[in-house]
């Protein structure tokens, strides 16, 4: 395999892993922390759910990222170890 498709490879992969758990990593904390609607937290009702909704969904979106720059980079650890393939004859 070329260079060109393992940078290929990996930048795309990448692409698709940062998007799927930066988006995953959100709705995960958005959607598992309870909603509180007190009426010593910003408000009850609609203006609660957003501020839920932005708060925990930017938490959960950095986690997420952080999490997917530790798998594109280990992603391009196994595309790149790999040493290219000799097409030599076997040494006698």
């Amino acid at each position: 395999m070329s260079n060109a498709a393992k940078v290929l490879i990996v930048v795309l992969g990448g692409l698709a892993i940062m998007a799927s758990t930066t988006i995953g990593g959100a709705a995960i904390l958005v959607y598992t922390t309870p909603l509180n609607t007190g009426v010593n937290d910003i408000g009850a009702g609609l203006g609660s759910g957003g501020w839920h909704l932005l708060k925990y969904g930017f938490k959960g979106a950095v986690i997420g990222a952080a999490i997917g720059s530790v798998l594109w980079g280990a992603l391009g650890y196994f595309v790149f170890r790999m040493p290219p393939a000799s097409n030599a004859p076997p040494a006698a």
